[in-house]
């Protein structure tokens, strides 16, 4: 088995328990793998993160905050949005803006997504997030959906390219160019970001549509000047 499949012990001690022997322990295989001459624990290759993206794109999400600042009656205040991005079709899911992402916040808004997600008939196997405090409550609600969470690593925003691109570009196009209004004696709910960057916003590969502008009084005297000035100079 060891030389055929390039098992380790471990692995061995698994298979025979599956056929009912468990007197073999796992000290004892490794002991007969190195008197015969075979690496106890040989060396496998393991999946890159391009390949696992490619395999389980179709099934693979990334999440992550992004945050704008808005003017209101006490100030200026920072809102938060949390953002969920299907890797195989790049559908954003955006929850509402809060003031408060407490962990409460958070798994709300991860239930509602993953729900909104497959009803619209698109796989949720794997969520990958950073370890960002604010999602402490995310990982038992994703659990009980049957999603698997993919922690990434520490300062490593290239393996959330996905996602960290489509924040950056809706700050570039959007944020970056609007002042947002909120009152927070208001009792309805904070304003969702989302519908704000649909209007504001055309969808990727949309044909963007220039209003009609109509031509002011001042550009048609010019024009007919114009057109008066080259007549007459024809005329000569």
């Amino acid at each position: 088995m060891a030389r055929d499949n390039e098992w380790g012990y471990a692995r061995i001690v698994g298979e025979l328990k599956k056929l009912g022997i468990r007197s073999i322990k796992k000290s004892t295989v490794r002991n007969v793998l190195k008197a015969a001459g075979i690496d106890p624990c040989p060396q496998r290759a393991g999946t890159t993160w391009d390949e696992f993206v490619t395999r389980h794109a179709a099934s693979l999400w990334q999440c992550d905050f992004f945050s704008q600042q808005v003017l209101t009656l006490t100030g200026i205040r920072e809102v938060f949005v949390l953002a969920f991005l299907h890797v195989e079709t790049r559908r954003v899911i955006l929850s509402p803006a809060t003031l408060h992402p407490n962990e409460a916040w958070v798994a709300l808004q991860a239930d509602t997504i993953v729900d909104q997600a497959r009803s619209e008939g698109l796989r949720v196997r794997y969520v990958q997030r950073d370890r960002d405090g604010k999602y402490a409550g995310i990982d038992a609600v994703l659990k009980q959906k049957r999603v698997r969470v993919l922690k990434g690593a520490v300062r490593a925003p290239n393996v959330r390219a996905f996602v960290e691109r489509y924040i950056g570009t809706v700050r570039r196009e959007c944020l970056n160019h609007f002042l947002f209004w909120r009152n927070p004696a208001s009792r309805s709910r904070p304003k969702n970001l989302a519908e704000v960057l649909s209007r504001q916003s055309p969808a990727p590969g949309e044909r963007q549509r220039t209003a009609h502008r109509p031509e002011s009084k001042y550009k048609r005297r010019i024009d007919s000047a114009r057109r008066n000035h080259f007549s007459s100079r024809r005329s000569l």
